[in-house]
């Protein structure tokens, strides 16, 4: 039986409807993430996956469409593409996206190999692939 993130989120949402949940579905290497809240499980599954699920903490911040998380975070995405370190890279971004995003806890998550991600009950969201070096995750909560 296949692990779907979709089923997982739908499931602690409507546990737990008024928290922000975060699950993530990676091989390894996984790269590196840096997140505000509290990690729920990290399993090894048995095709060599690995499954992180996150409580994520609530800011004070307004909800941001995909498009406004996006294009803000853009600049800062394309400025740090070369950087082939994930945990320099996941620094930089965090830094500067605080400073995007005041009001907002900033999730962010690289990854260097295959990966799912769902969420939900968060304050906007956006991913930035290939083109733009390793890939990025920004998850406002």
């Amino acid at each position: 039986m296949s692990v779907n993130t979709e089923d997982i989120i739908n499931d602690f949402t409507a546990a737990y409807p008024s928290n922000a949940f975060m699950v993530l579905k990676f091989k390894i290497p996984g790269g590196c993430s840096w997140h505000c809240g509290f990690p729920l499980l990290r399993v090894q599954l048995q095709d060599d996956d690995y499954l992180d699920i996150y409580k994520l903490s609530s800011s004070s911040g307004p909800v941001l469409s995909d498009n406004d998380v996006k294009a803000k975070a853009f600049p800062f995405v394309y400025d740090t593409k070369s950087e082939t370190s994930s945990e320099k890279r996941r620094d930089s971004l965090c830094d500067s996206l605080k400073t995007v995003f005041p009001q907002h806890n900033v999730n962010i998550f690289i990854f260097g190999s295959t990966w799912q991600a769902n969420w939900k009950n968060c304050k906007g969201a956006t991913r930035f692939m290939k083109e733009y070096g390793t890939d990025v995750l920004v998850v406002l909560s």
